[in-house]
């Protein structure tokens, strides 16, 4: 992503938390597009996604969270 000097994952998730889309450590500094029918994109550092094991229609708890 344009201007980030780290590397993340992007996981995208629709309105009942399940993930949708997955891009992993994506490149500093980048001018790429991503793009998904999601109501949520969270990032994360590099490499988080393969740490908790996370694949497309996984369904994640966000604690606390109310729209």
């Amino acid at each position: 992503m344009k201007d980030t000097l780290v590397p993340l994952d992007i996981i995208w998730i629709d309105k009942n938390f399940k993930v949708v889309k997955i891009v992993t450590a994506l490149e500093t500094n980048s001018q790429k597009t991503y793009t998904a029918k999601a109501k949520y994109a969270i990032e994360l550092n590099a490499n988080e996604v393969f740490k908790r094991n996370l694949k497309v229609g996984d369904t994640i708890q966000l604690p606390d969270f109310n729209e």
